[in-house]
């Protein structure tokens, strides 16, 4: 998991769509150091399952990564920069199961760092 440890969550809010979170990313992270060494990024695939964690938070079940539907990134993530990132998920039910959501990737200035689309599925415990 990596909310807690790569980012710690500032805030949430409830919102009609979803859900809003403001994230501080940890520049500490052992992830840093290897990616890259002295010039850090966080890895798409990271921010990827950030918003399944979050989305997981946001309607109280685990989920499983079902596809991919769309993910772009922008801009990079760097902790030493960009110490808060809010992850504004949207979330829904399609008619084809499971949950979609969708988020894009900002800072409080509005630097654009990532679209990321999900279709998710609920685990049966």
């Amino acid at each position: 998991m990596l909310i807690d440890s790569l980012f710690t969550i500032r805030s949430r809010e409830e919102t009609p769509a979803g859900c809003t979170y403001v994230l501080a990313p940890d520049a500490g992270h052992a992830i840093y150091a290897a990616h890259f060494p002295g010039n850090p990024v966080t890895p798409g695939v990271c921010i990827i399952q950030t918003v399944k964690e979050l989305a997981e938070r946001s309607i109280g079940r685990p989920l499983f990564l079902r596809t991919v539907r769309n993910a772009k990134f922008l801009h990079v993530i760097d902790p030493r920069q960009a110490t808060e990132v809010t992850f504004p998920l949207t979330i829904s039910r399609p008619d084809e199961g499971g949950v979609a959501v969708s988020c894009v990737v900002t800072d409080a200035v509005g630097t654009l760092f990532a679209k990321i689309s999900l279709l998710l599925e609920e685990v049966e415990g």
